[in-house]
């Protein structure tokens, strides 16, 4: 999508190039008639304007490489990738010759292409006698040279308003994603790493034991209000997931393969993340490997599981209805639903939590997460929680210090890249668009300055003026918007994988936009709308 908004913005530039080409090479027909009278050939006329489209467009690449050039901390400051392995590879934004070859060739492409169209227009001078007087008299004939003006400014408006489009969902989708509701407190969290070796801990209950005592003396660390361990961290690349079997309620359909997300979790763990507890209660250290196996699940997996029923006594277990490998749990508990999945946390996962203590068929190694709620900076504390473990086991490494704010703030880089880049594409696209507006209104108002000094000189008040040329402009913003409805549709279609809670029909989105480029069409049009109400009737009747 990116690629197509930065193509969008091309195309605006290379539109608005054609236009102010066409529109100089209006104002030049006289010469250009003069070289035909005096034996110039339609290829040379054509020869001539294409070389000097092409010399604008070198100048414009060269001077756009070197702002290119000196943006490059702007682009480091954008990326969405902020790699610790990959070194500076994914943060490399020299300007090789491969760069220089590829902008170079495009300016030069695009420039030739969209001079060509002035050019078509310009070397059909089939009668250089009345392009001649056309000089004397400049009203006679503008329309059709406006014709194809003001068909470029509604091409340029209907593109900017679809980039504009683009940008505001992207935008809106972003801060609906940055304000979602996790189902638990990420502030003041802390998140750690710790792989438990198979030769260290070669037996299952070594590993619970070592955990219990970790937990121990973090717990008991100033500033620490609670601690807990989990097999799957909030927000990690890799979430496992598991088949799951209700006592009593076979699947439907035996294709039907219900897949929930499994983390082992210990006593404290949900009070540490600030899940909240619908119904029943939570894992407690009473939980243990020769108690009743038991389960807390979310409400979505109740939902899933036992549809309207009451789950708490229920009983489910791992894996398919003919598999016996693993125990059958009892749900002891509810809780709110929470966006711990790193790759679905835009919508509501059902989640299995089990005892870490009531582990069956465990991995022979083992990465652990400890998560630990402070009640000050978390990065104050993580030196002291890695002291406590070390001082445990001097030798279990400490991995992925991380504040949970932090590792949000790495999930969401990739939707505000966008939500940036392409607000100010659409930025920029606006600003493009208001410059054709403004190029084709002065034009406009240029031509037609006897016109309007007669109208003055019969009477006409500068409202009458004003309203003459708002009229115009606002119809080819109209006519732009217009246009611009099936782009908008095609940039919601595109855009619909990666929404979220926003409608391509957004009322707010949309008079937003209506507004947003009303208020452009009006700057554009102020200039050349001061310059027509304050021209003096006789001077402007004496120029024609």
């Amino acid at each position: 999508m990116l690629v197509l908004a930065i193509g969008l913005l091309l195309l605006i530039c290379c539109v608005n190039v054609a236009n102010l080409l066409l529109v100089r090479g209006v104002v030049r027909e006289g010469e250009l008639a003069i070289r035909v009278a005096l034996g110039a050939s339609s290829w040379r006329i054509a020869q001539q304007l294409l070389t000097e489209g092409a010399m604008l467009a070198f100048v414009g690449g060269a001077a756009g490489l070197l702002l290119a050039w000196g943006m490059r901390p702007v682009f480091r400051m954008l990326n969405p990738i902020q790699p610790h392995s990959f070194g500076e590879v994914a943060t490399d934004f020299r300007m090789d010759t491969r760069v220089f070859i590829f902008c170079f060739t495009i300016s030069i492409l695009s420039g030739l292409m969209f001079s060509l169209l002035p050019t078509l227009k310009l070397v059909k001078l089939r009668n250089v006698i009345a392009m001649l007087r056309q000089r004397e008299h400049r009203v006679g004939g503008t329309a059709a040279r406006r014709g194809w003006l003001r068909a470029l400014v509604v091409a340029e408006i209907a593109i900017a308003v679809s980039l504009s489009f683009g940008g505001a969902l992207l935008t809106k989708s972003f801060y609906g994603l940055a304000g979602l509701d996790l189902g638990f407190r990420p502030e003041h969290l802390l998140t750690m790493q710790l792989p438990l070796s198979v030769t260290e801990y070669p037996h299952e209950t070594q590993k619970v034991a070592f955990l219990d005592r970790v937990l121990e003396r973090v717990r008991a660390l100033p500033g620490v209000e609670a601690a807990g361990v989990t097999t799957s961290l909030p927000m990690q690349e890799f979430s496992p997931d598991t088949v799951f079997t209700v006592e009593g309620r076979p699947p439907r359909n035996p294709s039907d393969v219900p897949i929930t997300a499994l983390r082992h979790v210990s006593p404290g763990y949900a009070e540490t993340l600030g899940l909240m507890l619908l119904d029943g209660r939570m894992i407690t250290a009473e939980d243990r490997a020769d108690t009743l196996p038991v389960a807390v699940i979310t409400e979505e997996m109740a939902r899933q599981a036992f549809g309207d029923g009451d789950p708490i006594g229920k009983r489910l277990r791992r894996g398919r209805q003919q598999d016996t490998i693993y125990p059958w749990l009892v749900v002891v508990g509810v809780v709110r639903d929470a966006k711990e999945d790193r790759l679905n946390f835009r919508i509501a996962r059902p989640v299995l939590y089990i005892p870490y203590a009531q582990r069956t068929n465990p991995p022979s190694g083992v990465l652990m997460g400890l998560v630990v709620r402070t009640t000050a900076d978390p990065s104050v504390t993580a030196n002291f929680i890695r002291t406590s473990i070390h001082d445990i086991n001097p030798y279990e490494p400490v991995l992925d210090v991380s504040s949970m704010d932090a590792m949000l703030n790495s999930v969401l880089s990739s939707d505000r890249f966008s939500a940036r880049v392409m607000a100010m594409l659409a930025a920029v696209g606006l600003f493009l668009a208001a410059i054709g507006l403004y190029s084709v209104i002065a034009y406009s108002v240029t031509q037609r300055t006897g016109e309007i000094g007669l109208r003055m000189a019969l009477g006409a008040q500068p409202r009458s003026v004003i309203g003459l040329i708002a009229r115009e402009g606002g119809a080819l913003v109209g006519f732009g918007l217009v246009v611009s409805l099936p782009f908008m549709f095609v940039v919601a279609r595109l855009l619909s994988s990666v929404l979220f809670s926003v409608s391509a029909g957004d009322p707010a989105i949309l008079l937003g936009i209506v507004l947003l480029l009303t208020f452009v069409a009006l700057t554009a049009c102020f200039v050349p709308t001061m310059r027509a109400i304050r021209l003096d009737p006789l001077r402007a009747l004496r120029c024609e």
